[in-house]
């Protein structure tokens, strides 16, 4: 992998964790906005970490399934939408 792409998978990474790890404290205490935004946040950064470490430098389609997961990404995560546009 290179520099940048390491660096951003481990960044990606840590926000899904950092998302599960507070998850059940915000599902004790009944918030269910903050639970919301935490769920859509950590499949996000769930999404981007997977995809950088599957399709590093690798053009061959070696998960077809998850390319049809992925699907709804631009759809769920409109910052996944301007990145197809550019």
């Amino acid at each position: 992998m290179t520099y940048l792409n390491v660096v951003f998978s481990a960044f990606a990474f840590i926000g899904f964790v950092m998302c599960v790890i507070s998850f059940p404290w915000q599902i004790e205490s009944w918030n269910t906005g903050t639970c919301l935004y935490m769920a859509w946040a950590g499949l996000g950064c769930l999404n981007q970490f997977v995809n950088s470490v599957v399709w590093n430098h690798v053009y061959l389609n070696r998960a077809p399934v998850w390319c049809d997961i992925c699907k709804i990404g631009p759809i769920l995560y409109p910052e996944d939408r301007q990145a197809e546009q550019n």
